[in-house]
């Protein structure tokens, strides 16, 4: 899962300057801090939980940005990023 933050950045880079760009790693997550126009970005990679949470000071671009990246991801885009459920 951790796998998922270089192609984030690089796909959210395609359309936005992001920089600031700064990444700390706990025991259970990773995060990564970013700038784009002057709004502060968080990208939250729970390691347990295998999920991503991304926060803005900026609403609106936090909407283009997660939409953007959604649209990646619905043309099979970043799968291989992703690791696999186990399956109860």
């Amino acid at each position: 899962m951790a796998s998922i933050i270089a192609p984030f950045m690089t796909c959210i880079g395609q359309l936005y300057p992001v920089c600031d760009l700064k990444t700390e790693e706990t025991s259970n997550q990773i995060i990564t801090d970013f700038t784009v126009y002057d709004a502060k970005h968080t990208l939250y990679v729970n390691k347990a939980d295998k999920t991503l949470t991304l926060s803005s000071t900026d609403t609106g671009l936090l909407k283009a940005v997660g939409e953007h990246f959604d649209q990646e991801l619905a043309k099979g885009r970043f799968q291989n990023c992703f690791d696999k459920f186990d399956s109860d």
